[in-house]
């Protein structure tokens, strides 16, 4: 079982079906399920709010009084894909796009994000959704919302007090004629937050070694330079390096 690489699959799949968004949200649906099986919290708030901005985008063309566009999430969720729905789509014959539906897909993201310790991320949206309740009169639902709000508010106060682990990620790139198709491919690798370089370094070794049936004195470690022979024999080479999530600074 490779998480990372069947994420990527999950991924993959939805985009190629990015001119039908019903199919597009129905893949990206599986992939927050894989996120959350494996206890994924943030990656799969990060995928609730692509399928949140998704239906915003189908929905607000019908619905020009709605409080935001998509482009609301980009503060959400920078790498957040702003232009799914091609212009020739017909939005009424997409019967998810709904106001219930954009509500249900933020309050998820809101979910896994609190459970991953992004309170703010969980701040901007619990503003989304004050916006359309407001905007939409339903002022039950405006209370409930203010209420969590607050709650929310306090916890991240909380959290700034206290240490926040957050999660490890490390670049793994393949090479060798051992690993097949694999060969010449990188992946970053989502681990747990007290993951360090020898660990990591051990955990692919274990795998690696299952899954292609090789001891693991066969899997070799590569620098910063990759040798011009590493991808000419039947051997098994990897290149790991620790690396950080990257937020674009907007211009």
């Amino acid at each position: 079982d490779n998480p990372q690489v069947m994420a990527e699959l999950f991924s993959k799949i939805a985009c190629s079906y990015s001119h039908t968004p019903d199919l597009f949200i129905t893949w990206l649906d599986a992939l927050a399920t894989h996120h959350i099986d494996r206890e994924h919290w943030a990656e799969a708030a990060m995928v609730y709010a692509q399928i949140a901005s998704t239906l915003v985008e189908m929905f607000h063309p019908s619905y020009p009084t709605f409080p935001f566009d998509q482009k609301s999430f980009a503060f959400v969720f920078p790498g957040c894909d702003l232009n799914t729905i091609p212009n020739i789509y017909n939005v009424e014959e997409f019967s998810a796009c709904t106001l219930e539906n954009i509500i249900k897909y933020i309050r998820k993201s809101i979910e896994f994000a609190q459970k991953g310790l992004l309170f703010e991320v969980s701040l901007s949206l619990f503003a989304m959704l004050v916006q359309i309740y407001t905007n939409s009169q339903m002022l039950t639902e405006l209370t409930v919302c203010l209420k969590e709000y607050s709650e929310c508010t306090q916890d991240l106060v909380q959290a700034n007090k206290d240490t926040r682990l957050f999660a490890t990620y490390f670049r793994v790139a393949f090479y060798g004629n051992g690993f097949g198709e694999e060969s010449n491919r990188a992946f970053i690798y989502r681990m747990k937050p007290k993951e360090n370089l020898m660990t990591m370094q051990q955990y692919l070794k274990s795998v690696i070694s299952k899954h292609y049936k090789v001891k693991e004195e066969q899997i070799e470690f590569l620098g910063n330079n990759v040798e011009k022979d590493a991808n000419d024999d039947q051997g098994f080479y990897l290149q790991v390096a620790m690396v950080n999530p990257h937020i674009p600074v907007s211009k």
